[in-house]
């Protein structure tokens, strides 16, 4: 009692001031995992060091941006602007 946060789900962790989840650490993990694993198989062909953890860099970044913007970009059910633009050009 007096903690000031409400009960956690077992996935969650408080540390202070971030909430740390379980899925998310897990898929920290996995990327850095692959990176690692991906970065000595480059460099035992010859690969320069670093490019497999700046391919990652972007990627990762990109794949955020892919699973967040389109939850923004979406619109209400019902909303049928386009549709309306398009038929009063007709």
């Amino acid at each position: 009692m007096g903690t000031g946060h409400p009960e956690s789900s077992p996935g969650v962790w408080y540390l202070e001031p971030l909430p740390l989840r379980g899925y998310a650490l897990s898929i920290i993990l996995g990327i850095v995992v692959a990176v690692w694993i991906g970065e000595r198989r480059w460099v035992g062909r010859g690969g320069r060091r670093r490019d497999i953890a700046d391919l990652a860099l972007w990627a990762v970044q990109i794949g955020i941006r892919h699973r967040v913007a389109p939850r923004a970009r979406r619109r209400p059910e019902g909303d049928r602007s386009r549709i309306r633009l398009w038929s009063r050009s007709a």
